[in-house]
């Protein structure tokens, strides 16, 4: 049984709020490094514009976890808003002088994606626990039954991957055989990206955003975080199916969302189970990487089953093992 959170809507508002503001200057980034590589060097008013913008959309991620008193409440809510009104007005003048960058993915795009999504989760998450006084192990459970958690989601994970990978194939093969539908699949960015990464390095660094940020990030958010707010609220159902909903939507991928869906439904019931979200982190991981392995190996899906029955075995191994140890222990 999930134990109780301490997320309130202060905090959820000041979160949503700061990764808004983190996403969108990992837009103007992504604009201002495409306007480089396409014309070289930017001027010297685009580059003002540029730190203008960011110091002000700073400054207000700034205002939005800095304390204020009742009387300093008018003073503190218009810094923050002429902060963020600004912001947007130099944003939007740096993006109509670059561009959008294009939808075809690349190495540089992806990194800043991450950086700017996945990696400011798990720096916002420290304002976050201290906001409301609690460790990282109250929060999240990590202390609770580490060892049954750990094989619990890496068996999880290696069952559903084959699963998921075969309900995605099913959704491709609707996809592409319902030509009413008039859309063509396609793989989500982070393969394409692998599948055209140039160097060993660029391979290496999608291996730890896919195996290890991502589903640290994702989980933190919409398992760690929002999933127990929604249910907490009296909303259980809204809780479970919001978050898969959202959860899979923001990969971005029609082919993917379903299976992506189910994943999410699982995690969060793994999630309840446990009480540990070291469990779906690790189920969530375990996806990634046999995904990963699948993409960059081979095509066919016979080296993922063999893979994934491979661990499945082990870890049912290790949870007997363990059970046994338990038992002759009392």
């Amino acid at each position: 049984m999930l134990s109780p959170k301490p997320w309130k809507l202060e905090t959820m508002m000041r979160l949503m709020l700061s990764l808004m503001l983190c996403y969108f200057v990992g837009i103007l980034t992504l604009c201002l490094t495409h306007f480089i590589s396409a014309h070289g060097r930017p001027t010297l008013k685009l580059c003002l514009l540029f730190a203008g913008a960011v110091v002000l959309l700073g400054t207000a991620m700034v205002r939005v976890w800095t304390s204020f008193t009742f009387e300093k409440a008018l003073l503190h809510l218009a810094t923050l808003w002429v902060s963020l009104l600004l912001g947007f007005l130099l944003a939007a003048w740096v993006t109509k002088i670059t561009g959008l960058p294009p939808p075809t993915p690349s190495f540089t795009q992806t990194i800043i994606g991450v950086v700017s999504l996945q990696g400011a989760t798990l720096v916002l998450m420290i304002p976050v626990l201290r906001q409301n006084r609690i460790s990282w192990n109250d929060a999240f459970g990590f202390s609770a039954n580490p060892l049954r958690a750990s094989l619990l989601g890496i068996t999880i994970g290696s069952i559903f991957t084959p699963l998921g990978y075969t309900i995605k194939a099913w959704c491709i093969w609707v996809i592409t055989h319902l030509p009413v539908l008039h859309l063509q699949p396609e793989e989500q960015v982070p393969v394409q990206v692998l599948q055209t990464a140039s160097s060993t390095m660029e391979i290496v660094a999608l291996g730890v955003i896919t195996i290890l940020i991502a589903p640290m990030a994702e989980e933190i958010l919409f398992r760690g975080i929002l999933y127990p707010w929604i249910r907490q609220a009296g909303f259980p159902r809204v809780a479970l199916w919001g978050t898969s909903l959202l959860f899979a939507a923001i990969h971005g991928n029609m082919a993917a969302f379903l299976p992506l869906l189910i994943l999410a439904v699982v995690l969060a019931i793994l999630y309840e189970q446990t009480n540990n979200l070291l469990a779906p982190i690790l189920a969530h991981s375990l996806f990634n990487v046999l995904g990963f392995v699948g993409a960059y190996v081979s095509e066919k899906v016979f080296p993922i089953l063999l893979l994934s029955l491979i661990i499945v075995v082990t870890c049912l191994f290790l949870l007997l093992r363990n059970r046994v140890a338990s038992s002759d222990g009392v």
